[in-house]
């Protein structure tokens, strides 16, 4: 009994796992970029990304490290 009782245990786990993992994948794929986080005080998205140079200095000018630039 304890072994079938093991079997059930390990395969609703791994369909939970598998359930998990496929909801995240699917969100991290519908993730728009309407969502993109923006200096404080920027322009609307197509006037920000005419005017920047993407140097990089509001990063360092940016207390606290608050923000990032994106890595691939």
């Amino acid at each position: 009994m304890k072994g079938r009782r093991e079997f059930f245990v390990s395969a609703f786990k791994a369909a939970c796992l598998c359930t998990g993992g496929g909801f995240l994948a699917n969100l991290a794929l519908k993730a728009d970029d309407n969502y993109a986080l923006r200096p404080p005080g920027a322009e609307d998205e197509a006037r920000f990304l005419s005017k920047c140079i993407r140097c990089g200095l509001c990063v360092k000018a940016c207390p606290y490290d608050t923000l990032k630039l994106a890595s691939l």
